[in-house]
């Protein structure tokens, strides 16, 4: 009696590789499009997965990397490291290295954006950078971003009450150096050059004597106090306000005598005008006489948000034309966002376009502020939305914070897809993204990308979205770091929706991605004989192989000439292909080469970067680090029918159909398939076929598996597997 079988016959690999946890899931729809396993993989549209495009090398640096645009026919590759910015044009030329504030340890939690010409960077451990750009000169500068100086000297900056209510200051003058006694502990040495305001006036800190007095240079001349006259002071409380029902004189009340009231003026500095009525909230009394005094002390006192002593901001983006501040470790619930069309104008002032200063209610700590069609703040505690409309612009006094998620952050920048925002989860093991639900009463939602895949993010530090303007990936495909090194791809399928994800993994490790116009770049770092070389990467559709380095790209690579100008040529009459030094990073490493679409093997770097290979009739030659290809597919075991021991006993795999397109060769379970056929000529690079291979397998199983692999560098797609077993 022969054994029932099965056909599982799979035509779509959009689902990715899932968790282990997840591999008898044949009840869910992802199953059907996932694998087992799934390493150095694209999916594509139509659902067949092919071999992932190689990388290949733009420069050799470390640190951190974008692409920037600081004018229209300028773009550049930026690089953030240890004490030090650089800027590159596309081919790798250095136009720009400077020196820098920021530090090796920095690094990881640096935040930067580019608005216009210039790029801000944020760090909680410095004052924020800028970059500028010259497109007149096409030089670069930085300098410390500093608040916009108005015409009477002050600055444009937010000020805070950080002491607790009723605790005062006093100044022992209102003009010149004066000296500004408090009623606590107030006062730092690092306080020196910091601005205070007292009563709504700038001064600056020169000196400090001790935490309750200090000098400081009057920047506005302070508001007069004055010794007021009035008929009653019945009803009257210290600290309240009080004003003239006349004049446009508004004070604080800082004392209370028999027949007197000591005020500090707010508004109108002439003071009250006699025969008119002072009106707190109980109290009435007509002025019969006012008479200056010294300076009084006020609970009505700020100082600087920003300072060396409270803290710098450790996110900076920007959005509707403002540049906006956030992860304040003085206030890590506070969002400051500039005057609209300013980027240095940060006093917020009441006005529409003035600038912002809010503070969200929940207990959290606000890592980012991200633009899109509202604004999205990413707090560790969970994720929140300010709406933004025609009819309702983002300004002063209508900042609304709608909870989006409860699910909190890490620290790790988000990137914005064209349907909505991506961001790392607090545990760093899995991804969200914010869409749009077109919605009114709940305009958002998130959704986790990585349900089925979490087994391959163990501690994402750098994410990053790409394009459909790359065309070594025909699509738009998502990216993560992981802390050890390995790197997950994933593309959405808008018909299925979920996201595929698929690990990337060769000889270095990643330690940063970044995507934007239409570049997906990479910083790697090997461990080399040499010692560590650090690398930028782009993906590249003509590159098979990781680190890749066209020859041809370095002086010195055509065939050695004698001095005649004849080749030299070895023992066999064949030319030498030589690279005299070019190759210094990778010097007494061990590489793979490639050569007109074969696989040279490996070769060995001298010690002083140059290497020696036959380079008869080669035209195109390269040298990198090969990676493999892996597909393992999921083999669901049959449900319901007449009981035959479905899932009760070992299963045999007795045929496998693989149908690929534009492959090259690759093994199948010990079988090798695509290379040359018999009467082929092997002069030229490996044949690329289109074709369908069968094969049979040996052995049971209780979960009989398949394995497909190509450790050759070379492409590979497969479109549609189909294996036959027996139930």
């Amino acid at each position: 009696m022969s054994l029932r079988k099965t056909v599982v016959r799979q035509r779509d690999f959009s689902g990715g590789e899932i968790d282990e946890s997840a591999q008898r899931r044949d009840d869910t729809k992802i199953f059907a499009a996932a694998l087992k396993r799934g390493l150095n993989l694209q999916p594509l549209d139509t659902g067949a997965c092919r071999r992932r495009a190689g990388r290949q090398v733009h420069y050799f640096d470390g640190g951190l990397h974008d692409i920037v645009r600081p004018a229209a026919t300028a773009e550049f590759d930026i690089t953030f490291a240890a004490l030090r910015f650089t800027a590159r044009l596309t081919g790798g030329a250095v136009v720009a290295n400077i020196v820098a504030p920021w530090t090796e340890a920095m690094l990881p939690l640096l935040s930067w954006q580019e608005i216009g010409r210039r790029i801000f960077v944020a760090h909680r451990d410095m004052p924020p950078q800028v970059l500028e750009y010259d497109d007149e000169t096409g030089t670069w500068s930085l300098f410390a971003f500093s608040f916009r100086t108005v015409l009477n000297g002050a600055l444009s900056q937010p000020f805070y009450r950080f002491a607790d209510f009723g605790e005062t200051m006093q100044p022992s003058a209102v003009t010149g150096s004066i000296t500004l006694t408090t009623s606590s502990d107030v006062f730092e040495a690092g306080h020196i050059g910091t601005r205070f305001t007292w009563v709504g006036k700038q001064v600056q800190i020169t000196a400090v004597a001790d935490a309750r007095h200090a000098t400081a240079t009057v920047i506005e001349t302070l508001p007069p106090s004055y010794r007021v006259t009035v008929s009653s002071v019945a009803g009257y409380v210290v600290g309240e306000t009080v004003e003239g029902d006349k004049s446009s004189c508004r004070a604080e009340l800082v004392a209370i005598g028999a027949t007197t009231i000591d005020v500090v003026i707010i508004e109108g500095y002439a003071g009250f005008t006699v025969t008119e009525t002072v009106v707190g909230r109980d109290g009435r009394g007509v002025v019969s006489g006012q008479a200056g005094i010294g300076p009084l002390a006020s609970v009505q006192w700020e100082e600087a948000f920003i300072s060396s002593v409270r803290g710098y901001p450790g996110s900076v983006s920007s959005d509707v034309q403002r540049v906006i501040f956030c992860d304040f470790p003085q206030a890590e619930q506070g969002i400051l966002w500039s005057a609209i069309g300013s980027i240095d104008d940060f006093l917020p002032s009441g006005e529409a376009d003035g600038a912002i200063f809010e503070f969200i209610t929940a207990r959290c700590r606000v890592l980012y502020v991200i633009g899109g069609a509202d604004e999205f703040v990413i707090t560790d505690r969970g994720v929140f939305y300010v709406p933004i409309s025609g009819s309702s612009p983002l300004a002063p006094g209508s900042v609304e914070f709608r909870l989006i998620s409860s699910d909190g952050a890490a620290q790790v920048r988000p990137v914005s897809t064209p349907d909505g925002l991506m961001f790392v989860g607090r545990t760093r093991t899995r991804l969200y993204a914010i869409i749009g639900t077109g919605q009114v009463a709940r305009s958002y939602i998130t959704r986790s990308l990585t349900d089925f895949h979490s087994h391959l993010f163990t501690e994402v530090i750098s994410i990053a979205a790409g394009d459909e303007s790359n065309d070594a990936l025909g699509g738009r495909y998502f990216y993560a770091v992981n802390a050890d090194g390995t790197a997950v791809a994933g593309r959405y399928s808008e018909t299925s929706e979920w996201t595929g994800w698929f690990s990337w993994e060769s000889t270095g490790m990643i330690t940063a991605v970044c995507a934007r116009y239409g570049e997906v770049l990479f910083a790697v770092a090997y461990d080399l004989p040499g010692g560590l070389v650090e690398t930028v990467e782009g993906i590249s559709a003509s590159a098979v192989m990781d680190g890749t380095i066209n020859l041809a790209d370095f002086v010195g690579s055509d065939p050695l000439q004698d001095s005649t100008g004849d080749p030299i040529k070895d023992s066999t009459g064949k030319s030498i292909l030589a690279v005299a030094g070019a190759l210094v990073p990778f010097a007494s490493a061990t590489v793979d080469a490639m050569a007109d679409g074969f696989y040279l093997g490996t070769i060995d770097i001298d010690v002083d970067g140059s290497i020696v290979i036959d380079g008869t009739d080669l035209t195109s030659v390269s040298i990198g680090f090969k990676f493999p290809v892996l597909i393992i597919p999921l083999l669901p075991s049959p449900d319901g029918g007449e009981a035959v021991g479905q899932r009760m006993r070992r299963r045999k795999v007795s045929k496998v159909m693989l149908t690929v397109r534009d492959t090259q060769v690759f093994e199948a379970d010990g079988h090798t398939f695509a290379g040359f056929d018999a009467g082929e000529g092997m002069e030229t690079s490996r044949p690329v076929r289109d074709k369908t291979y069968r094969y049979r397998k040996s052995g049971r199983s209780f979960d009989p598996e398949i394995s497909i692999t190509q450790t050759v560098p070379g492409s590979f797609m497969l479109i549609e597997s189909t294996v036959e077993l027996t139930v």
